[in-house]
């Protein structure tokens, strides 16, 4: 996957910057370089780690003391990337105490152990695997699966609770004030990430349709534009799931849409293909990050209404069945979602299975029948009258019109 070491680093230093998760690069088991928040003059991961280097497992995970670790092998090069250690709880002087006591650290490195675990994320397992699985699907080109190291139980290491998991912005600002930065025009990149934290679609759109992504990166990261523009699109992914987290997207959802986007970006074969593929994802981002917003503002009741639609997109929806699912009645509901949204709930569905119908038009080739299927239309046809209802045009005439638009990036 990389001809040189400079773009294997390059690589590194943008997961590690996207997803707050430290990362080293080891060879035969020495540190090359490390990509954390602090300077140290022990590397964490690989003292967690040694134990565990001899294994012949592809993706290794280690949960102990409060604490993830995991590592990643590249195959035929003798390269292995560290990931960690990334906190499970935050971490209090008990915590400290009881990590420097295992891991047999001098007492003098506590006060750096309490500025490291300050500057990294308390994180979700799941999240922390993700990045693992990302890093094995660039580096190997494979979907191996993740093998626990030692007695790590991947199914009982415990999950941080929704107040012990945030990023906050002075944290990122310490992560970041000691590391390195990548691309010279971050100002573009900020005002991308900027407008889907808010959730202003206007913003991002007029921001897509007069700069060129390929003027984002200045910072070449190898010879290959094709190569570079893939870089670009995972770190992409990585930082607007980020983004559409602070706006209040569920963080597991945002990764999962990440993956899906990376994934599509995987079968792309052309500069041409990815472009307009990262505008429409970041889009898709954005519409996420809006609709939360939006729900801060209505009653609670309302944003359950938007929650279960969204989780029950693919299928025949009524508002019978969410009223049954949320234990309300069918009155009650609609009254409430009316007065807070100023549409009934059938109009809400119609909506969001077109928003998603356009997304599936730009982001993918599927046919107009498996979209229709997908969506629980109950035919291609019914999902054509429909769409050209709440657009003015048929799906086939969106998807030639905006496919011309977002040639333009």
């Amino acid at each position: 996957m990389f001809d040189q070491l400079n773009d294997l680093l390059e690589f590194l230093r943008l997961v590690n910057r996207s997803t707050m998760v430290p990362l080293s690069l080891a060879e035969n088991e020495n540190i090359h370089t490390a990509f954390c928040p602090l300077r140290m003059d022990v590397n964490l991961a690989s003292a967690c780690l040694r134990p565990y280097m001899s294994s012949s497992a592809a993706i290794g995970f280690l949960y102990k003391e409060d604490y993830y670790c995991g590592m990643v092998r590249i195959k035929d090069s003798g390269y292995t990337v560290l990931a960690g250690p990334v906190p499970a709880v935050t971490f209090h002087e008990k915590e400290l105490r009881a990590l420097t006591e295992s891991m047999q650290f001098d007492i003098k490195l506590r006060k750096d152990l309490r500025s490291y675990f300050s500057r990294v994320p308390v994180i979700t397992q799941s999240h922390f695997l993700s990045v693992l699985r990302l890093l094995n699907r660039v580096l190997n080109q494979s979907e191996a699966p993740v093998c626990p190291l030692g007695d790590t139980d991947i199914t009982t290491a415990p999950s941080p609770t929704d107040k012990e998991e945030s990023f906050d912005p002075e944290k990122v600002r310490l992560y970041e004030s000691e590391e390195y930065i990548v691309h010279n025009s971050r100002d573009i990149e900020n005002k991308m990430l900027s407008a889907i934290v808010r959730g202003d679609n206007s913003e991002l759109l007029s921001l897509l349709y007069n700069i060129r992504f390929s003027d984002a990166a200045e910072g070449r990261m190898s010879d290959s534009s094709l190569r570079n523009t893939r870089y670009t699109f995972v770190t992409a992914a990585t930082l607007a799931a980020r983004a559409a987290y602070q706006a209040g997207v569920d963080f597991e959802y945002a990764l999962s849409m990440s993956d899906r986007y990376i994934s599509q970006m995987d079968r792309c074969d052309s500069i041409l293909q990815i472009y307009p593929l990262l505008g429409v994802m970041l889009l898709d981002f954005c519409d996420k990050a809006a609709m939360m917003i939006r729900d801060k503002d209505q009653s609670a009741l309302s944003g359950q209404i938007r929650k279960d639609v969204q989780a029950h997109l693919h299928e025949p929806l009524r508002v019978e069945d969410i009223a049954e699912r949320l234990g309300k009645s069918v009155s009650h509901l609609s009254h409430t979602f009316t007065a807070d949204t100023g549409m009934t709930i059938r109009q809400f569905i119609t909506d969001e299975k077109i928003r998603e119908a356009k997304m599936r038009l730009l982001a993918t080739d599927q046919s107009l029948s498996e979209i229709a299927n997908s969506l629980s239309f109950s035919s291609q046809q019914y999902f054509q009258t429909v769409f050209k209802k709440c657009t003015g045009m048929t799906p086939a005439e969106f998807r030639r019109s905006q496919a011309n638009k977002l040639q333009m990036f």
